[in-house]
């Protein structure tokens, strides 16, 4: 989602404390081969395309035992656009493809169906969140083998009709089968939630054409190695992918759960610090079991510390520094003089890992490959698993940004995860910058959002704008090395 002006990014990022809540950019795939032109019933089809994502290329398989009516290339000469809305507009903010968490709406590429029947779509590797968009799905039906959930059609009120007219979805489980009902002349965008390399599903009757495309945000692999994180200026990216600011100074509690790894638990703090008129992570600190390890960034003197005290000076990189529990190697690397990282391993597939990096001054936090089972119970700024910014009672949502951060302020009763203290604390409140003052510091920024735009032009597009906020509120074009 690309923002137009100053103003324009100030106001998405900076509400009072800088609330994001951004859809997300979905690559769709590229149809690219059918091994015949369709419109022949019982003739078996084969189709072929890639998904390109931030760093994978993950090549699709469709296969039709029963046919089909044929396939568009987008990206042909004169073909036609079925992901027009019925207006012949394109527009994300009116399409009955985009939603809350689609951005982007497919470019052209379209298998189209005819016949009822079995199909299948197979995956070179695991995907996980497979957007299917729908077209023209009237007097049909599809049963899927996996559940799914709908996301957006076209009902001509909040989103515009699609390319032949308006219509709703709906979902019934009939038997072991989920089944995708139209009425009208449906348009619209389902997802599916799990981790998978092959869906299969049931056209449920004849019809002159529907066609379908699908995408995903990432592959299994890179949605394991970042399943949310903090950092910057300071942005989060919650378990259930919200992202959102929060600019108050103070000690933090990012993720706290107890039953993590087989009841050793987990608590990870961050500590913001001022500068000018932002706030940025200066340092984190995680526990397991007894132990801890805390990172901060900025050069010389000491920056990490183990169980409070402070770590040698000199480090190899790919050294293990320590192992916390007893049992969880912290890999340190040195990525550059302005960046340092370390890894604590949390498996012997080196796939769960929490991941500490700095950029000059600025920490991040991320954290991949927990499965959702163990961390359910996860309480703090990470947020729920189902997405609820809850507060420390487990029963109450926050919705207000500034009280959320309030609420996950390192309590005087909680454990003292850094060797020192420093900032605001309690029985003082966490210090929020006022909308009026960061509106003025970001008005008062001295690199162009252009400029910003080219420091930042090797960012995946999720975190784009994040990063172009930070260049243009830091004046300082280095920002885009946290990213």
């Amino acid at each position: 989602m690309k923002l137009t002006s100053i103003n324009s990014l100030f106001w998405v990022v900076v509400a009072a404390s800088a609330v994001i809540s951004e859809a997300d950019f979905i690559h769709w795939i590229d149809w690219t081969h059918c091994d015949h032109g369709g419109n022949t019933q019982g003739v078996a089809v084969t189709c072929t395309g890639t998904i390109t994502t931030n760093s994978k290329i993950i090549s699709v398989t469709y296969n039709n035992p029963g046919g089909f009516a044929g396939f568009v290339e987008g990206s042909n000469p004169g073909s036609t656009d079925y992901f027009l809305s019925r207006d012949g507009s394109k527009d994300p903010a009116t399409s009955p493809f985009t939603s809350a968490e689609v951005d982007n709406i497919p470019h052209g590429d379209i298998i189209k169906l005819r016949y009822a029947g079995m199909q299948s779509l197979t995956f070179s590797e695991p995907v996980r969140d497979l957007f299917f968009a729908v077209v023209s799905l009237n007097g049909n039906g599809y049963g899927f083998d996996q559940d799914f959930d709908i996301l957006s059609f076209g009902d001509g009120s909040n989103k515009l009709g699609g390319y032949w007219g308006t219509g709703t979805m709906s979902k019934t489980l009939t038997g072991n089968e989920y089944q995708l009902i139209g009425t009208g002349e449906p348009h619209g965008t389902i997802v599916f939630r799990d981790s998978f390399t092959t869906l299969s599903w049931r056209s449920m009757s004849n019809e002159n054409w529907n066609g379908f495309t699908v995408g995903v945000l990432n592959s299994e692999e890179e949605y394991q190695q970042d399943q949310g994180n903090a950092r910057g200026d300071p942005h989060f990216k919650t378990w259930s992918g919200e992202k959102y600011d929060f600019h108050g100074v103070c000690d933090l509690v990012l993720l706290d759960n107890a039953k993590a790894l087989e009841g050793l638990g987990i608590k990870v703090h961050i500590r913001t610090t001022r500068t000018r008129m932002w706030s940025f992570i200066s340092t984190s600190s995680v526990q397991i079991g007894d132990d801890t390890l805390e990172v901060m960034g900025g050069k010389g003197g000491s920056f990490y510390w183990v169980n409070k005290m402070a770590g040698k000076e000199s480090i190899t990189s790919g050294e293990t520094i320590a192992k916390l529990a007893g049992q969880f190697p912290v890999i340190f690397h040195q990525i550059n003089d302005n960046s340092r990282k370390f890894e604590v391993k949390l498996d012997n597939m080196e796939k769960k890992k929490i991941v500490f990096k700095t950029w000059n001054a600025m920490v991040s936090v991320s954290f991949g490959g927990f499965e959702s089972e163990e961390m359910e119970s996860s309480i703090g700024l990470m947020g729920s698993l189902g997405g609820i910014k809850m507060a420390r009672d487990g029963v109450t949502a926050i919705d207000d940004i500034n009280e959320f951060g309030q609420e996950w302020q390192v309590l005087a009763t909680e454990p003292k995860l850094f060797h020192n203290e420093e900032g605001p604390q309690p029985p003082s409140k966490c210090e929020i910058p006022t909308s009026s003052s960061m509106r003025r510091r970001l008005g008062q920024a001295g690199i162009s959002k252009d400029d910003a735009e080219t420091a930042c032009a090797r960012v995946d597009a999720a975190d784009f704008d994040l990063c172009v906020f930070d260049v243009m509120a830091t004046n300082d074009k280095d920002a885009a090395g946290a990213y």
